[in-house]
């Protein structure tokens, strides 16, 4: 498997002390942000989530929560105390 972001973060937590069986993963993002119907592109943003999910599950993590692909950005907080994702998009805003 390529190297990605998925197993560095898993290594950091768990020298924080996190166990890897308590992780979760919520994710968001993956817009085709350049769509254009008169152009056939490769559309980054549907492989990079299929690239993270791939990941996420290599590693055993559950993908609990996810808004993603659309043709618009999204602005993403998330509460490291309560788990609590917000997701601001151009359709409004989702609580994951």
């Amino acid at each position: 498997m390529r190297t990605l972001a998925v197993p560095a973060l898993v290594e950091s937590l768990q020298k924080m002390g996190c166990e890897k069986t308590d992780l979760v993963a919520k994710i968001a993002g993956g817009a085709n942000m350049f769509y254009d119907q008169k152009i056939h592109t490769v559309n980054v943003g549907s492989r990079n989530v299929e690239a993270v999910k791939k990941s996420l599950a290599y590693h055993d993590i559950p993908l609990v929560a996810s808004d993603v692909g659309g043709i618009h950005g999204r602005r993403v907080s998330f509460n490291v105390f309560t788990g609590i994702m917000v997701v601001k998009s151009f359709n409004g805003e989702k609580i994951l």
